[in-house]
């Protein structure tokens, strides 16, 4: 199944969140979604692709700065815990404001 991009908001994001001075955005190095920025043959700090692109546009529309916060892994719900881990977990117990990733829906 191809990969279906979206953006994912925690609940109430603009009402509660905007009046942070800097809002954390989960991703996973993906390409083309999030990649590290390639200088001469260099691998260096910052990011470039579809995800960091969207992230700027949303920046401006907001007018509220945000940070990129790179994890491993987009989330696996754990029935023994009844809690998710990953992007998924990190979301739901408000460690990040929100994420912006590709996701794939599968069974």
């Amino acid at each position: 199944m191809l990969p279906i991009f979206f953006i994912i908001l925690s609940v109430g994001l603009i009402r509660s969140k905007a009046a942070k001075q800097n809002l954390t955005v989960l991703m996973v190095l993906n390409d083309p979604y999030l990649m590290h920025k390639d200088y001469d043959g260099q691998v260096g700090g910052e990011y470039e692709g579809f995800s960091v692109d969207l992230l700027k546009l949303l920046e401006e529309e907001l007018g509220v700065p945000m940070s990129i916060q790179v994890i491993d892994t987009y989330g696996v719900y754990q029935e023994s815990s009844e809690k998710w881990t990953g992007m998924v977990g990190e979301l739901s117990d408000g460690s990040a404001d929100m994420a912006i990733a590709d996701l794939t829906v599968t069974d």
